[in-house]
Parts: C-alpha cells; sequence; structure tokens
C-alpha cells in the first residue's frame, strides 16, 4: 500500500532514533555542550571556512530538521538560521548551519572558487584537499540523519507564474518554497506529498504577512524532468538529499528586492515555524529582530606579552617588526565574527600571531558587515612605539583597491585584480583607496580610453564609459579587444598600480515558453523548438549572463502585440497573431525570436509551427 505523507504520519524511523543517540558520537568528533539540549562542534576553527555545526535537541525525541545557511553570502538566510541556535525546544530536534559557506560570506561575494551549491554531485574522495568539498562531504554525512532539509536563501525578485515584469515572472525565486517534484515516491512504495506540504506551508505565513507583494508561493522545479529549465539544480544540497536519501527538501528564497535585513530574517522565520509546525517540532522562536554589528573591545597581546584591551576606534603603538596578537572579541554578537588585519595575514586573523610590517587598520566584521575598528600606528624604529612615545612615522596604508561604478553600482577592485563588464555597460572610474592624489597627484588612466571632453589628459576618473562605443580595441591589452588596463599613474613611464577590466560578450542562454497546458518550453540560443499543434504560446522568459535583464527585451520577429516593442510575458495566438510575411521564408512555419540588449541582438531563437495552425 501507497502511504501518503501529510501532516501527521511523519513517525521517527528506527534508524533515526538511533542516529540521533549517537549523533554527537560519530559527528561531532570536538563537541562543545553549550546547554543543557545544545552542542556546537567546529570544523576549521580559526579560518576563513571555519564550520560551525549546531544540534539542538528537545526535552521529548520526535523528528530531526537540518537547517542549512550561509552556503552563499545571502544575509537573510544565514542570519535566520543563526538566531535558530539561540532556539528551546520542547520535541524534536535540530541540526543548523548557519555559515555553510563562511568564506564567502566575510568575502561578500556568491563563491570563491566555484559555486558550493553546485557540488553535492561529485565523489568527495576526488577532491580530498579542496575545503569546499570537505564541508560539502559534512553536510552530506549530516543528511541520512533527518527527517526533512531546509536550505535557506536569498533570491532575486518575486516569483510569478506568468511574467508581469522584469522583476515579477516565473524566472524570478524570490518569496518562494521550492522542491524538485510535485511529489515523490521512496522506493519504499511511500509517497512524499512535497507540493501539498509546501502549499500548506505558505498559506500559512501568508496569513502572517500583510503587503500581498510578499506572499510565499510553492515553486516546482521539476528537476527529475529530462526538458526541465532546471538542469543545473541537480547538482544542489536539496536535489541530493531527496534523490539519494528520500527525505523532503526544500529551498527556501526570501527576495533580495526586500531591502530591510530584519524582515527577511522575519520572513525566513515564519517558513521555519511553519514548517516546524507541519512536521512536528515543537519549539519557542526568540525574536526576530536584527541588531546593527557593534564592537565593545579586542584583547590584544604584543611579542607575546599579557594582553591589553583595545575598545573600537582605538590605536595601537607598536614597532616595525612587532608581532601582534589578538586573542578574543567582545560585541552584542557571538557568532560570525571575524578580524583582518589589512595588508598583513589572512582574511581571518584571529587568534594567529601576526609580524605588524606598516601601519594599517584592524577591520571587526560580523559576517560581511563591519562591526569596528582600530588603528595599528608603527614607530620610526627609534624604540618609541610600543611604549608610547610621541615620535611616530604614520606611514599611509598599503594601496587596498580601485572604486570602479558598473551601471550605477560602486564595486571594489584590488590591485592586479580583474573587473569583468558586460560589453555594453557603462562603468565610471570613481577613485581609488587611498585616494588617487594620495600618491603624489597621481592619476587614474583607463588605457584605451579618449576622454569626451576634447582633451586627453590621460585623467578619465569622473567619465561614463560605453564599454560597446568608448574603447579603442588597438589600445587593449593584448590588443584583441577584450581586455583594457586601468592604471594609477603618473606618467606612462611611472605606473604605480593597476588592474584589469574585462568585456564580456552579452549572451543568450536560452528563451522560456509557456504552453496552453501548463508545460514549459525551453529554447537554447540558435535552437528550435517544435510545437505539435498548440494553438497559442505565452513567452514567460529569457535566461542570459547579463544581471537581472536589466535592459533585455525580446521580439518574436512578425508578431506585434508585445508592450514598447518587448515581447516578454505575451500570450501569442498562433492562428491570428502572426504575420505570415515576417517569418523565415515567408512561409508561416518558422519565426524568430530575437534577445536583444541595448539595442543589440545577442542571440536568436526560433519556434517551429506545424502546417495547418
Amino acid at each position: 500500500m501507497i502511504e501518503s505523507f501529510g501532516k501527521t504520519g511523519y513517525g521517527i524511523r528506527l534508524r533515526r532514533q538511533l542516529f540521533a543517540a549517537v549523533f554527537t558520537l560519530l559527528v561531532f568528533n570536538t563537541p562543545q555542550v553549550l546547554t543543557a539540549q545544545t552542542v556546537r562542534t567546529t570544523y576549521f576553527p580559526g579560518t576563513e571556512y571555519e564550520l560551525n555545526i549546531y544540534r539542538i535537541d528537545g526535552r521529548i525525541p520526535g523528528p530531526v530538521m537540518l537547517i542549512l545557511g550561509g552556503i552563499h553570502n545571502e544575509p537573510g538566510g544565514y542570519l535566520a538560521a543563526d538566531k535558530l541556535v539561540d532556539v528551546t525546544l520542547e520535541k524534536g530536534s535540530l541540526i543548523v548551519i548557519p555559515r555553510a559557506n563562511f568564506q564567502t560570506i566575510i568575502h561578500n561575494t556568491r563563491s570563491i572558487l566555484g559555486d558550493m551549491n553546485r557540488l553535492f554531485h561529485l565523489n568527495d574522495l576526488r577532491f580530498e584537499n579542496d575545503h569546499s568539498m570537505k564541508i560539502v562531504k559534512i553536510i552530506k554525512e549530516l543528511m541520512p540523519g533527518c527527517d526533512v532539509f531546509l536550505n535557506l536563501h536569498d533570491g532575486r525578485g518575486f516569483y510569478r507564474p506568468t511574467y508581469v515584469n522584469s522583476q515579477y515572472n516565473p524566472l524570478r525565486l524570490g518569496q518562494t518554497v521550492i522542491a524538485d517534484a510535485q511529489r515523490y515516491t521512496r522506493p519504499d512504495g511511500v509517497t512524499l506529498e512535497l507540493g501539498e506540504i509546501a502549499n500548506r506551508v505558505c498559506a500559512s505565513v501568508n496569513e502572517k504577512i500583510t503587503n500581498r507583494r510578499h506572499f510565499f508561493r510553492f515553486l516546482n522545479h521539476d528537476t527529475f524532468n529530462e526538458n526541465t529549465i532546471h538542469k543545473e539544480m541537480r547538482r544542489s544540497a536539496t536535489f541530493h538529499t531527496l534523490a539519494s536519501y528520500h527525505i523532503p527538501s526544500y529551498g527556501i528564497e526570501i527576495s533580495m528586492n526586500i531591502p530591510d535585513f530584519s524582515l527577511r530574517v522575519q520572513y525566513h522565520n515564519l517558513i521555519l515555524s511553519a514548517f516546524m509546525d507541519e512536521f512536528g517540532i515543537v519549539k519557542d522562536f526568540n525574536s526576530n529582530t536584527v541588531d546593527n554589528p557593534k564592537l565593545d573591545f579586542i584583547t590584544v597581546s604584543v611579542n607575546g606579552g599579557n594582553p591589553n584591551v583595545y575598545s573600537d576606534g582605538g590605536k595601537i603603538h607598536i614597532e616595525p617588526g612587532d608581532k601582534i596578537k589578538i586573542s578574543h572579541i567582545e560585541s552584542n554578537y557571538d557568532r560570525g565574527l571575524s578580524i583582518d588585519i589589512l595588508d598583513h595575514g589572512g582574511n581571518n586573523d584571529i587568534d594567529r600571531e601576526i609580524e605588524i610590517r606598516n601601519s594599517t587598520e584592524i577591520l571587526i566584521k560580523k559576517d560581511s558587515f563591519r562591526a569596528g575598528s582600530l588603528e595599528i600606528l608603527v614607530s620610526n624604529g627609534n624604540g618609541n612605539g610600543s611604549n608610547g612615545g610621541s615620535s611616530y612615522e604614520i606611514r599611509m596604508p598599503d594601496f587596498r583597491h580601485f572604486n570602479i561604478e558598473v551601471n550605477g553600482f560602486e564595486t571594489q577592485v584590488p590591485e592586479e585584480g580583474v573587473l569583468e563588464v558586460i560589453k555594453g555597460d557603462v562603468i565610471r572610474i570613481n577613485d581609488s583607496e587611498p585616494s588617487a592624489e594620495m600618491f603624489n597627484n597621481a592619476m587614474l588612466n583607463l588605457w584605451g580610453y579618449v576622454s569626451k571632453k576634447g582633451r586627453n589628459s590621460g585623467d578619465d576618473s569622473g567619465e561614463l564609459i560605453d564599454t560597446s562605443r568608448d574603447l579603442l580595441p588597438d589600445w587593449s591589452y593584448n590588443r584583441k579587444g577584450k581586455e583594457y588596463q586601468l592604471r594609477l599613474q603618473r606618467s606612462d613611464d611611472d605606473v604605480e598600480k593597476r588592474m584589469l577590466i574585462r568585456l564580456i560578450e552579452p549572451k543568450l542562454e536560452h528563451v522560456v515558453i509557456r504552453l496552453p497546458n501548463g508545460n514549459m518550453g525551453l529554447i537554447e540560443d540558435t535552437g528550435v523548438y517544435k510545437l505539435t499543434g498548440e494553438s497559442s504560446i505565452e513567452i514567460t522568459g529569457v535566461k542570459t549572463n547579463i544581471p537581472d535583464n536589466e535592459e533585455v527585451r525580446v521580439n518574436l520577429v512578425g508578431f506585434s502585440g508585445g508592450e514598447g516593442g518587448n515581447d516578454l510575458g505575451a500570450r501569442v495566438n498562433l492562428k491570428t497573431g502572426l504575420i505570415k510575411r515576417y517569418s523565415i521564408e515567408g512561409k508561416g512555419e518558422r519565426y524568430r525570436i530575437e534577445v536583444i540588449y541595448r539595442d543589440r541582438v545577442i542571440g536568436t531563437a526560433f519556434l517551429q509551427i506545424p502546417p495547418g495552425i
């Protein structure tokens, strides 16, 4: 008999009861008991990829929920998971990983060496020296011992089943509960009603949300389907948990377009609470509010001496070659803290002895957010440093980065770094840190750009530069028209610092159409989709390598019903809505779908219509 899993019926199987009993011995090889019911295990302590796992047990045994946060640098997800560590349970257990990928969080970038959420299909033994794979292996070992798995994310835009505009459409993920199937039948014949569960959770949460635009929806990625438009999800944590261990698994996506971090965390916690209710885990949530991080003090020892206490904004006076060690951070947060001694050490310098070469800054962060800072002032070497003398050679901090604006958003690029932009993006060279004028009045010169001001002084800061029109290929790096040097220089022969701007050709990946029966069709660049008698289609979405598809539009050549020359979201009647003479060869059988970025066609897909339509 096939058992359909509903709101009840999630009993703990014997193997999971045994797992709960020996979990600490098998997985937590160096456990630290935080409370009577909470145990923490730390892997790779003191590094920028430090991994902390928390097991929280209720008074009464019950279902086990595995919650993964911070596999990307998405604050709503990792801040919500972090708050769970302080929860108390009456029944059931939580295994919480707030920061699966701490390295991406402190660097505030989606990936360092690749997307960690695309590694779960790989053989662990092939990547023994890869820290990302070591972390993935640890996470995978936890999966068999849970009754439900949740992966917390912040996604772009707002999901809608039909196209509304660039932020509300079927390819956006924000405000969704995602599964890889509507229902899944385990090898033992038991059916997991993944869609029903998700719809109940969404309905429960939506009752508590006043802004209807923020309502949650269930999104079925249909990942097992050969024709799914989400093939990449077959490498994800949720798919691996479901396909390998036959455990209900969901991705939770809160919209990045909700700017308030506290509200994002609140939405995550509402979803988590609803899932706990669904699976019979009884909890007591703490506050959903998120306070701004604030540093109280750090303890610092110099050359192995007794530690001293320094508060936020303080100054540490030392001599050249002195070694400092920061052993403790006191702030309004206990977790997610890191230390970066700029231009020295690594990216997390807590509890490490670091030799200081020149004056610099200690930056204290809570995840990717600044909590406080202190100055390190190096003396002139006459013995007047660490004893508090007044004779100092305060050196200017080393060069940190270039400040470049891309389509209105500023980014920082280090010396010898590479900034990739889509060809056609508009950039502005704002300045550097420290400012260019501090290098004996140096200037910022983009080699291959000639000022629009009618003079070519060599200083290109402050000018808007269209990367598809304003750059001279003959002056590009290696003269291939793909990379251009930005130089901090006083003259052509006196270059202080440099970086590269790399132009990426805009590219169409695929166009998505919806058929009358609700199924989706995917047409890759230059590909042909053969219709089989449908009377209409809807052009539902498009995927390109252009962030947020800004200034991207779609033109079905021969259809005139799109708004403002953009056919995204348009419903096309194949019998009456197409002009035959605009079809390829004028026979009304094949039509072009052009994807356009800033008036330039970047890809073309094709619709094949059978005779008689």
